[in-house]
């Protein structure tokens, strides 16, 4: 098996079951909005075994490569631990995952001895920027029914759809929400970003000389789970400015896709007009991008899926499709409500 086709997609989408949850007056659940609470998450400063595997480098004899983008998770998300770098992956469509649509392979920037991966001639590819990690514990506690409940009390505003998986599940993870766990998030992170193999369904087999699982500690991988599920930034200290720009997310119709209690996302897949250019992956058209999670923002470096937008506004100014009402209003505020609205993002 290539070591860089996302075939742990096709694969992990049978392996694990998210239970039913429930749905009160068209919000997210009780669950997820607990976890969204400011003392319900891990600030994650120890030394604890899922800091210490986030924070581990890898090398040839332990799994890593022969292809990778860097040696370890916190080698990528660094801005802070958990957020977003400055990588950025090249990925191409090549062919079909039978019964479910597009096949996509990641191809890696470094090697331990033959360069950057080849990109076959004639391939249609893709940029990706490196996404931060803050909040995704909140959107693993999201079911199914919630996704689902919430996408039909909405659809007719905004659209949108669920990503579902050949398994019937809903995809949560990923720019395309190919993914519908955080297990099989980070293990399909381990294998396609750094080549190292891992237990269970989520992750493919090689053919180096290292044993697969390249890495079988079981115990150390949920650890990191339950780290990443904890990694959030403190909460932005209310003020004036920082209230009215709230009011103002909500009245330009953000909210009705940057779900608050959910992270700042509804994980459907949108068509807003920023992917004419893209690719597909799964049953995810080129054009449809699950919806990005806000939290953590203030400390991204560029946006939108490829960081084409060097600013905030640059990238509000790019919705279209789904968005349009929600830019259109944004156009018409007056100058200093956009200016406290860029606050309020500027602090999330």
């Amino acid at each position: 098996m290539r070591r860089s086709t996302l075939l742990w997609l096709a694969a992990g989408a049978t392996a694990l079951v998210i239970a039913a949850g429930t749905w009160l007056a068209g919000c997210p659940s009780d669950a997820a909005r607990a976890q969204s609470g400011g003392s319900a998450a891990p600030k994650n400063r120890e030394m604890s075994p899922g800091r210490a595997l986030f924070t581990r480098e890898f090398v040839a004899e332990e799994g890593l490569g022969p292809f990778f983008n860097d040696m370890g998770c916190a080698s990528c998300h660094k801005f802070p631990l958990g957020g977003t770098g400055d990588q950025v992956e090249t990925q191409g469509l090549v062919g079909e995952i039978p019964g479910f649509g597009c096949a996509v392979q990641a191809f890696r920037t470094e090697s331990s001895a033959d360069g950057p991966e080849p990109i076959p001639d004639g391939i249609p590819t893709v940029e990706r920027t490196v996404p931060d990690l803050f909040g995704l514990g909140i959107v693993d506690g999201i079911t199914d029914s919630d996704i689902l409940a919430f996408n039909e009390a909405q659809k007719e505003f905004v659209g949108g759809r669920p990503h579902v998986l050949p398994d019937g599940r809903f995809g949560k993870f990923g720019r395309k929400a190919i993914a519908a766990t955080l297990e099989e998030f980070n293990r399909g992170a381990f294998f396609i970003e750094m080549g190292i193999t891992t237990p269970g369904a989520f992750t493919g087999t090689d053919d180096d000389s290292i044993p697969d699982p390249e890495l079988g500690d079981l115990a150390a991988l949920l650890a990191m789970d339950r780290f990443v599920r904890g990694l959030r930034l403190d909460s932005a200290r209310e003020t004036r400015p920082f209230a009215l720009g709230s009011e103002l997310f909500h009245q330009v119709q953000c909210s009705k896709c940057h779900v608050q209690e959910w992270s700042f996302t509804d994980i459907l897949l949108h068509d807003i007009g920023t992917g004419e250019d893209d690719i597909c992956f799964g049953d995810a058209k080129a054009g449809e991008f699950r919806t990005e999670p806000l939290a953590g923002l203030r400390r991204n470096r560029s946006f939108l899926h490829d960081g084409r937008a060097r600013t905030i506004e640059e990238a509000i100014l790019m919705h279209a499709g789904d968005a349009a009402e929600s830019r259109r209003l944004f156009e018409e505020l007056t100058p200093p409500r956009k200016a406290a609205l860029m606050h309020y993002l500027r602090k999330l």
